[in-house]
């Protein structure tokens, strides 16, 4: 298993991003180091700078430190973009890029058995390209105090007016398509056998959205240049704009060829998400699907336990096994689990759940399971020999 710092003599790449010059200039500050707190992540003291002020924070797999350049351009490598909302500072928004890096490492060191592909996570970064007086007049209005819960309560509001202020929508759309598809196009240098999947948190999720809707009558230039394997979104407002903005109509992207799937992923107290399985014409009326709990494999073990008539004597019916009959179905809505204290005390999941994703190893462990094709859950025992 990698060390921290452990870094190859005979991997001289440039990592990719949005030029290869950039990327060879800040190669050394990449790599590990072993002052580095997370095994793999590429830390530094403070945000590395392009010439157009965005923060370049990518998370990258520690074997491609430990890669000769021939053999990676022969491995599967997944590169993720992730897509954010304009709630966040940029230093809040690195920190949670490198946090959910090291979480899919932990789990894939859980599970070495199950995950051997390689996971590239790169955050898209169209805030800081937005105008410096547009950046500066968010920031003079937002007051200072309270940091951590006016994130939490100005989430939605502060990205909905600005979002549906047209002129602001357009150049979001158009700085995210030039750099992913800038990025993917160097990337693909470096590993031919990439594969592109998006994760979409808050806001992104409906930027994400409309960026692929409008590409299905767009020319070449308003469209992304790479198929696109998966889409995840999470913390989604996404079913509330359809439902006002269109009219209870939502695009499956996975229907219509754009996408190989589409994951609606949330936190049962996340006051932000929205279902999407609701809104499908047909579709059955059905409870949104649990995620497994990555230790297990089926429910955290305060949700096996009986409930509180149970105790009493008082029976609740049969016992349904972990999402009995529901493996074999085509699903939208995923749910995570509660951990204990939020189980407990509700008020702790509706402060955090927003943002709880990238810290979340169930989350990732669904993320990995799906990269790799393998069923929702539970795992199966063909599964475990297959990677074996």
């Amino acid at each position: 298993m990698m060390q921290t710092g452990a870094v190859s003599s005979k991997t001289s790449i440039p990592l990719p991003n949005e030029s290869p010059l950039e990327d060879i200039e800040r190669l050394e500050e990449l790599k590990p180091t072993q002052s580095s707190p997370t095994i793999g992540a590429p830390t530094t003291k403070a945000p590395v700078k392009g010439t157009q002020g965005q923060a370049y924070l990518s998370y990258f797999d520690p074997k491609i430190f430990m890669t000769p350049p021939e053999v990676l351009k022969t491995l599967e490598v997944h590169l993720i973009f992730t897509v954010h909302g304009i709630g966040a500072r940029m230093d809040i928004l690195n920190s949670n890029l490198l946090r959910f890096g090291d979480v899919v490492e932990q789990v894939k060191r859980a599970r070495p058995a199950l995950f051997s592909s390689m996971v590239h996570l790169k955050m898209l970064d169209w805030k800081s390209n937005l105008s410096q007086a547009t950046r500066e007049n968010i920031e003079k209005a937002t007051l200072k105090n309270n940091t951590w819960k006016r994130a939490l309560v100005n989430s939605i509001p502060s990205d909905v007016i600005f979002y549906l202020v047209p002129e602001h929508a357009e150049e979001i759309k158009r700085i995210l398509i030039r750099q992913a598809n800038s990025y993917y196009d160097y990337a693909k240098t470096l590993f031919p056998n990439i594969k592109v999947s998006f994760i979409a948190h808050s806001l992104g999720s409906v930027i994400l959205y409309d960026i692929l809707r409008d590409s299905m009558l767009a020319t070449e230039d308003h469209r992304f240049s790479f198929p696109v394997e998966h889409i995840v979104n999470i913390g989604s407002p996404l079913g509330l704009f359809c439902s006002i903005r269109d009219k209870g109509k939502v695009i499956l992207f996975d229907k219509v060829g754009i996408a190989k799937s589409v994951y609606n992923v949330f936190h049962p107290q996340d006051l932000v998400a929205y279902r999407l399985e609701p809104l499908i014409s047909d579709f059955p009326e059905l409870e949104p699907f649990i995620l497994p709990y990555y230790v297990n494999d089926a429910y955290r073990r305060h949700k096996e336990k009986s409930s509180v008539r149970a105790l009493f004597g008082k029976s609740d019916g049969p016992k349904k096994k972990y999402n009995e009959g529901e493996s074999d179905m085509k699903r939208y809505d995923f749910q995570l689990q509660e951990n204990k204290i939020e189980n407990v005390f509700e008020t702790v999941g509706i402060i955090k759940g927003h943002f709880s994703y990238w810290e979340n190893k169930d989350f990732a462990y669904f993320l990995l399971r799906r990269l790799q094709d393998m069923a929702y859950a539970p795992i199966t025992k063909e599964e475990i020999v297959a990677k074996k």
